[in-house]
């Protein structure tokens, strides 16, 4: 396996301060994304239903399809369009399901197994997207969160209490009566949250894995 470890030592700050400046940067297409994602959300996970039990499975299908499609275009974005001529939707949906199936494992291995492996691939999503290979940037990208750890734990938990909080928003509560209303809450956070992992994810490749072709961003 290739090491690929970054000399320097990173702080959470450092990948704050990069997520902030891509967010300020590249806030239109991540506003796009973030009303995409919301709507279809909406759309295919509280209006379709409610209209149209029969077609659950599908309705999941559909939702599933339409963020990878998000995510995919958001991420091309964000590396200001040099990803990798082998940077294909294929390519991001392997790695993407790959790194899911392993992580959703360690999850059910008491939840901390999954957060960490969540942990050491961040970057591994926009590396494949630059380079073309799945396998080889899942490895380097665990090389490369080798020493970092600390620092990607401090950037990620707050993603992670976002999470839960809109997890206990959705279930049924007296905080907001009305299961509509809870629902648009609910996604508009979760939301939020998955844009800002996108982002962590982006600023880890460009921080920790500067030997990649995409990974030349200078803040500014």
């Amino acid at each position: 396996m290739t090491e690929n470890t970054p000399t320097e030592h990173y702080r959470a700050a450092d990948f704050v301060a990069l997520q902030l400046g891509l967010l300020q940067e590249r806030r239109g297409p991540i506003a796009v994304a973030f009303i995409c994602y919301v709507l279809s959300d909406i759309l295919l996970d509280v209006a379709a239903p409610a209209v149209a039990p029969s077609l659950g499975l599908l309705l999941v299908l559909a939702k599933y399809a339409t963020a990878l499609t998000i995510s995919f275009l958001l991420l091309r974005e964000l590396l200001d369009g040099i990803a990798g001529e082998g940077g294909s939707a294929l390519v991001f949906v392997g790695t993407t399901l790959l790194a899911a199936f392993v992580t959703g494992i360690g999850l059910l291995l008491l939840v901390v197994p999954g957060l960490y492996i969540i942990l050491r691939w961040l970057p591994a999503v926009p590396a494949a997207l630059s380079s073309g290979e799945i396998v080889e940037s899942l490895q380097r990208a665990w090389d490369a969160t080798r020493a970092h750890q600390a620092a990607l734990i401090g950037a990620g938990l707050p993603i992670v209490a976002v999470f839960l909080l809109s997890g206990f928003i959705g279930i049924d509560n007296m905080a907001i009566p009305f299961p509509f209303a809870r629902a648009i809450v609910a996604s508009i956070i979760a939301t939020g949250a998955q844009v800002w992992l996108t982002l962590l994810e982006v600023a880890a490749f460009f921080l920790l894995m500067a030997d990649y072709p995409a990974a030349r961003y200078e803040p500014a």
